[in-house]
């Protein structure tokens, strides 16, 4: 079958596509799920409804397999966060719920210049959510398409990039899916490191099963991509 985000053939037993790292189900199935995903409003997330009793919704910013974001205003410390949701078809799946629930422990752990912060993760109307830093920015694999960075501009964010890492990896925590698509550039051109959802942690439980591969094809490590352990 193929995965309904970026149409890659994926095995039958896959839960998650190898290429980007997508939860994936049935072909007929995820296919629906990206499209509703897509095409559908989520229920009680329209502008200005309030969730937690603090954060007001403003508007969506992105969406992607495993993951919703709008941008709201935290009333209560008046300051922009981003919320990222569990799509609604992944409410109900236990391991889908696991990895979410990884991303947030993994990035709450960690307090660096380099590293999207966690504010906190909860549910509302039975759809889990993370409260994160709002960044003002644009994803580096946008930037990227524009045309080659100039060499100072991608030294710079390149070694911003692996301070945020060794930071992470300090605290037993690999990445797993480092790419140009999971970093931010601010306005002021510093690199913040985003999306923990594959991540490993030192003494956690293993969301992969001995043999799998999970992740984005492209950027993997060799050991990565023969589904052996990974680490800093």
């Amino acid at each position: 079958m193929k995965c309904a985000s970026c149409q890659a053939e994926v095995s039958g037993d896959s839960r998650f596509c190898s290429k980007c790292g997508s939860a994936v189900r049935g072909a007929a199935e995820a296919q629906l799920s990206f499209t509703k995903t897509m095409t559908t409003p989520q229920p009680g997330l329209a502008t200005g409804n309030l969730l937690a009793g603090k954060y007001q919704i403003q508007d969506e910013v992105g969406h992607g397999g495993m993951g919703i974001v709008y941008r709201a205003e935290d009333i209560k410390l008046k300051r922009p966060v981003a919320l990222k949701f569990l799509p609604p078809e992944w409410t109900q799946d236990k391991e889908a719920r696991e990895r979410f629930l990884q991303e947030a422990r993994a990035a709450a752990a960690l307090s660096h210049p380099h590293i999207c912060t966690i504010y906190e993760v909860d549910e509302s109307s039975e759809q889990l959510f993370i409260a994160m830093e709002y960044i003002e920015g644009e994803v580096l694999r946008e930037r990227s398409r524009r045309g080659p960075l100039p060499l100072e501009d991608a030294l710079n964010l390149s070694a911003q990039a692996a301070e945020g890492l060794e930071a992470a990896h300090q605290k037993g925590i690999t990445h797993r899916d480092i790419k140009s698509a999971n970093i931010m550039v601010t306005d002021k051109g510093q690199a913040k490191i985003m999306d923990f959802g594959l991540a490993k942690l030192r003494g956690g439980s293993s969301l992969t099963r001995e043999g799998a591969t999970i992740g984005t094809v492209a950027y993997m490590s060799p050991e990565q991509a023969r589904g052996e352990e990974v680490d800093a």
